[in-house]
C-alpha cells in the first residue's frame, strides 16, 4: 500500500475546521484506522514515521477541539507529502484560524 491511500483522509480531516463534515468521533475513527495500517504503507520515509504516528495518536484523544484536530492533521499530511515534494515541512500553509 502507498501513501496515496491516506492522503485524502488526512485532507478531509485537515479541512474540517468547523466540524460540520466530520464529528470528533469520526475523526478519531479515521485516525485509528490510519494508525492501524501505517506499517503497511511502504513509501513514507522512516525519519517521518514516528512524528506522523504521534500526530495521529494526538488526533485520537478526547477533548481536542476541531480546529486543533485540523492543525494536527495538516501537520501529519505535510510530513506524509514531504517525500514526494508536494508540500514543505511544518507550517507551509497552516490553517489560518488556528
Amino acid at each position: 500500500m502507498n501513501k496515496s491511500a491516506i492522503i485524502p483522509i488526512l485532507e478531509r480531516i485537515s479541512a474540517n475546521k468547523d466540524g460540520n463534515n466530520l464529528t470528533h468521533s469520526k475523526v478519531r475513527v479515521l485516525a485509528y484506522g490510519i494508525l492501524f495500517i501505517l506499517d503497511d504503507i511502504i513509501d513514507i520515509a522512516s525519519q517521518h514515521r514516528e512524528e506522523i504516528e504521534a500526530f495521529l495518536k494526538m488526533l485520537t484523544k478526547f477533548g481536542i477541539p476541531h480546529h486543533a484536530r485540523c492543525y494536527l492533521a495538516h501537520e501529519a499530511l505535510a510530513l506524509v507529502k514531504k517525500d514526494d515534494g508536494t508540500k514543505k515541512f511544518m507550517g507551509s500553509t497552516s490553517p489560518t484560524n488556528f
